[in-house]
């Protein structure tokens, strides 16, 4: 991390905030300094969401998860009523393919970029809930290395080994069709 997003005016309050909010046991969604604090995080210029919901994950990795190009890629394919994507890119780091996937402007805005993390983490807790009734971790030799129950860490870790390939696909339908604009 760069020495000026380390010396930016709202860095070192907003990151405390996080910490103290984003630590507590009462769910982010319903805590306005953990929205405010993951908001002003955003807004200072050289981080992102992928780095400043690293920061997160490091609080609880039980409970929160990383949204990077990576996994948001995985998620290409979840729409709403089939019609739009529910799920922005992320951008990664520059590749060698011209056709890799572009981050989208969505996620230039603090407020959407929250709301965004705030639906994939909902999710994540809520497919854990789902396969866990279920029975949790089914293989034998995961649940030697894991555990018996699925969390939002290990579906975001699956995520990102299946967005491995962020190739852009003319499939793939943009946001800007109206879902987050």
């Amino acid at each position: 991390m760069s020495p000026d997003v380390r010396q930016h005016a709202d860095f070192s309050r907003s990151m405390g905030t996080l910490c103290d909010a984003w630590s507590d046991e009462v769910h982010p969604s319903t805590n306005a300094d953990a929205l405010s604090s993951l908001a002003a995080l955003l807004a200072v210029p050289g981080l992102g969401i992928a780095r400043v919901t690293k920061f997160v994950c490091f609080l609880d990795q039980q409970r929160y998860a990383i949204y990077d190009s990576r996994v948001s890629y995985a998620l290409k394919d979840l729409t709403l009523d089939g019609a739009w994507r529910v799920f922005p890119f992320v951008g990664g780091r520059q590749p060698k393919e011209k056709n890799f996937v572009y981050g989208e402007a969505v996620l230039n805005s603090p407020r959407k970029s929250t709301a965004v993390y705030l639906l994939f983490l909902r999710l994540l807790a809520h497919a854990a809930e789902k396969l866990n009734e279920k029975g949790g971790i089914a293989d034998r030799n995961l649940r030697q290395v894991v555990g018996e129950q699925w969390s939002p860490a290990l579906l975001e870790m699956a995520l990102f080994m299946a967005g491995k390939d962020r190739l852009r696909d003319p499939s793939i339908r943009g946001l800007e069709r109206g879902f987050w604009h």
